[in-house]
């Protein structure tokens, strides 16, 4: 077996980390849902992407097992350049310095080792990931293997504990995308092709389960918190995980542990791919502030199609409700909040005209646009062009100019104008239906 760079707990990697003596960490983190469970987080000059699955699999060419996604009817290359536009939209290479990924199933891991090496940026994930990534060229020192338990300084003055957790489904209904299972050796690449076979049973188990991430900024007013995980399952969430004869701890009992790691009583944000009975059982543990849903727009869509459809739960939005916690659900891809603990500016308003997207002056935003490459400001009006449906000389035009656009209060092919900010804006038209929405909301996680 290939030796693999693997870091025990509570040990620190000097290529992943800043030293522990690191100052104080940044204010607020910039939170980039890029559908499913691929996020950007910008935390100071750190940039991290989590899992990053860009290229689409059709889903006709999954086959078997109660799942149906057991095997692949052929083997599969990533789609490097629509991963290279997400990438420029982020702002380029730059952008991204670290690669976390929850679990090693194809819709988590298989764009992993086209970001690792469009970035040159480490990946973090199960020994199934970096297995993955090695079959894609990138050499076994650029990978790190995390089993849970782990605590690493991702960024000055933040901490990360890696949380071992499980997947969804169960045993008895889908035991090959479920049960916790990881390679033995890098996937050979098809000699044809030169692609991998996505299938959960094939060349992308789930990596022994998932991993969850526990995120602690030691901000200048003070600390803000955040968990995020991919996948789970309530039905074993009280189980120990057990891979190879090895037992790396029952999920909820290491989410209790990792608390106690970090010094928290309670998380800020809770960012997760759950059902009803999982909340159930999490919320009492971590206590969010808020949380945002991912992982619920469907497999198959491509990205620059854009969201096909509302998030909606009743049940969960209920239960939130009763216990205190925020729903932010995501409205479109690329949406983005600027996370921190106090000091917020109010959020956007929309103007005059009820019915209206509105746009906005944002003078961080400026800011931020007058010190970006004009490469992200390229790839993002790309992005923004194809999700919205506007010109993309104009795109780039708003963005140059450091606007964003405010959520309107219905959702409607409708002109827009700055209201009140600028001449009006005549030659931009969003698309008609749901999910033409891009904006920069700003989401306070702590009371003063």
């Amino acid at each position: 077996m290939p030796t693999l760079l693997r870091v025990s707990a509570c040990a620190l990697s000097a290529s992943l980390v800043i030293p522990l003596l690191a100052q104080r960490g940044p204010s607020f983190v910039d939170i980039t849902w890029m559908s499913l469970a691929n996020l950007h987080y910008q935390i100071g000059a750190t940039g991290v992407v989590t899992d990053g699955y860009v290229t689409r699999i059709p889903q006709a060419a999954f086959y078997g097992g109660p799942s149906g996604l057991a095997g692949t009817r052929e083997a599969y290359r990533p789609d490097v350049e629509a991963v290279r536009r997400v990438l420029s939209a982020l702002g380029g290479p730059p952008r991204v310095n670290l690669l976390l990924t929850g679990h090693s199933h194809w819709d988590h891991s298989f764009d992993t080792a086209t970001w690792a090496t469009l970035t040159d940026a480490p990946i973090i994930g199960s020994r199934t990931t970096c297995f993955q990534a090695m079959a894609e060229n990138i050499p076994a020192e650029r990978c790190t293997v995390v089993d849970g338990r782990e605590q690493m300084i991702v960024a000055e003055g933040v901490t990360m504990f890696v949380v071992r957790w499980n997947h969804s489904g169960d045993p008895d209904r889908n035991p090959e995308q479920h049960n916790a299972v990881e390679l033995d050796a890098v996937p050979a690449r098809d000699p044809v092709t030169g692609g991998l076979r996505a299938g959960v049973a094939e060349d992308f188990p789930n990596g022994g389960g998932s991993r969850g991430f526990l995120f602690r900024v030691d901000g200048p007013d003070g600390p803000f918190s955040w968990f995020q995980q991919s996948s789970a399952s309530a039905v074993d969430l009280a189980v120990p995980i057990v891979v190879d004869g090895v037992d790396y701890g029952a999920p909820i009992d290491n989410l209790r542990a990792a608390m106690g790691e970090v010094g928290l009583e309670s998380v800020d944000l809770w960012i997760g791919s759950a059902g009803l009975a999982v909340v159930e059982l999490v919320v009492p543990v971590i206590r969010p502030k808020a949380f945002l849903p991912i992982h619920w727009d469907g497999l198959w869509g491509a990205f620059e199609d854009g969201v096909s459809r509302p998030f909606s739960s009743a049940a969960l939005e209920a239960f939130l409700t009763e216990e205190g916690v925020e729903l932010v659900a995501p409205v479109q891809y690329m949406d983005r909040w600027l996370a921190r603990r106090v000091g917020d500016p109010p959020a956007p308003q929309p103007g005059s005209e009820a019915d209206a997207w509105v746009l906005r002056r944002d003078p961080q935003r400026r800011q931020e646009a007058g010190d970006r490459r004009q490469e992200e400001l390229e790839g993002f009006a790309t992005l923004f062009s194809n999700l919205y449906s506007c010109p993309e000389s104009e795109a780039r035009k708003l963005l140059d100019s450091g606007h964003h656009v405010v959520r309107p209060r219905r959702r409607a092919a409708l002109r827009y104008r700055c209201g009140g900010f600028g001449a009006a804006i005549n030659c931009i038209e969003l698309a008609p239906g749901f999910g033409t929405n891009f904006r920069v909301r700003p989401l306070t996680l702590s009371a003063p």
